[in-house]
């Protein structure tokens, strides 16, 4: 009996569908019987799709509610995963009768280098000839790499990807001086990065209420900055230089926005990007006007205010519900702070909310592992009560949280209420909430 597998890993495969959709109803490299990447080990990388020219019938992927025409709609929704995969008409010796899967050597194809070993669960040192991995053994030009497929053939390189740009992103703060982005791994198999000054990596960053255009590099222009790695190799770190903001200077309640571009050593320059994507492809890491504004989602932090003690919820203060989705609301404050000490919240009155915010995991600054409790101010009953379609009060991911009802270790004085008539819930705790 055939059983779906619960993890698929996939590395070095070429998945080519030539099939000609006059009539038919979908030609797909990547067909999928249920909807979403869940199942997708986080190792999958360095694949090869290709379906025909893009369109509504030549997908690269589709899994009966998703579909993606082109690499690019793949690789954004895909996310951290398959991030160096590929496209193109393989050039194989023959796709007719008597056929020859071998890869063509005469013809410059992404699949050459364009791998990665495979050393777990097991080590992948031959091809379906039996012929060596270069890769598994140094391979000159190689580096770590394979090729892509069944077949390892010293063939021509086509160096058509980017480089790959991983690093852990930044939290919030409270702190307003320069801050520095550590060990952002660039790598590039084939060609190498360009570490030159005026093309070596960049990080480009600005106020979310900044312009989401480049004017200029200085804190009289209204839109991006950048700023140059540090060193010359791999692990690279960036010095987010607040002087170079529109203003001079960041204050709390500012967000930032980044990102970290990389060249490499092609002869046309590839350029990548580890978060959202250019208005027009660059031709190099020195980008101008026409590159904006970046689209998707940059990644982001805030300069937050730092909180800690004892905070009063209820009528008469100034955060007033749990859930409100604005300054008056204890979750909201919280998932736009900084906790620098233990919190203490005493609920001094019946609480009306609106369900509109969760409590995520807080930032923390100092020691951490702070603990959040929430608790009555007296022995006096309060109603919290709502009428919210779903789970009234969710904890997504903040640990160390504590709802006790009890007055100094008696009673029970706190009373939850959600009166919606539509899937109504009081509590949720969600992705290792604890």
């Amino acid at each position: 009996m055939f059983r779906r597998p619960t993890t698929l890993d996939l590395r070095n495969n070429i998945f080519i569908n030539n099939s000609l959709m006059t009539t038919g109803t979908r030609a797909v490299a990547f067909h999928k019987s249920s909807s979403g990447f869940g199942i997708i080990s986080a190792n999958t990388n360095n694949n090869l799709y290709y379906a025909g020219t893009p369109g509504t019938k030549n997908l690269i992927y589709y899994d009966g509610t998703n579909s993606y025409q082109t690499l690019d709609a793949y690789i954004a929704a895909i996310s951290t995963k398959d991030q160096q995969a590929k496209t193109e008409n393989v050039p194989f010796v023959s796709t007719t009768s008597p056929y020859d899967l071998h890869v063509s050597t005469a013809v410059a194809t992404q699949a050459e280098s364009g791998g990665i070993q495979v050393t777990t669960p097991f080590a992948v040192a031959n091809d379906f000839d039996g012929d060596i991995r270069w890769g598994e053994t140094g391979y000159a030009g190689s580096g770590s790499s394979t090729d892509i497929g069944a077949d390892e053939f010293n063939g021509i390189i086509m160096d058509l990807t980017p480089p790959s740009i991983v690093y852990t992103a930044l939290t919030g703060t409270t702190s307003t001086s320069n801050r520095t982005l550590t060990n952002v791994v660039i790598t590039d198999i084939l060609s190498g990065i360009n570490t030159t000054s005026g093309t070596k990596p960049r990080l480009y960053f600005k106020k979310s209420t900044d312009n989401n255009a480049y004017v200029g590099n200085t804190s009289a222009d209204n839109g991006w900055k950048w700023v140059e790695a540090t060193g010359n190799s791999s692990p690279f770190s960036f010095i987010v230089d607040y002087s170079k903001l529109n203003g001079g200077s960041v204050a709390a309640n500012d967000v930032i926005q980044y990102f970290v571009i990389a060249q490499d050593l092609a002869t046309t320059p590839n350029v990548g990007i580890n978060t959202g994507s250019f208005a027009a492809k660059p031709a190099s890491v020195d980008l101008t006007a026409t590159a904006f504004p970046i689209g998707g989602t940059p990644f982001s932090y805030g300069i937050f205010s730092s909180i800690a003690g004892n905070i009063s919820v209820g009528t008469g203060q100034t955060i007033t519900s749990l859930t409100a989705n604005n300054a008056t609301g204890l979750f909201y404050v919280l998932n736009n702070s900084v906790v620098t000490g233990n919190l203490t919240v005493s609920i001094v009155s019946d609480l009306t909310e609106t369900g509109a915010t969760a409590l995520n995991q807080w930032v923390e600054e100092g020691a951490g592992n702070y603990t959040l409790t929430i608790q009555p101010s007296n022995a006096t009953a309060k109603t919290i009560s709502g009428a919210y379609a779903g789970s009234l009060i969710r904890i997504n991911g903040a640990d160390r949280t504590t709802i006790n009802g009890n007055f100094n270790s008696l009673g029970k004085y706190l009373t939850f209420i959600n009166s919606s008539t539509s899937s109504p819930k009081v509590f949720e705790f969600l992705t290792g909430s604890g």
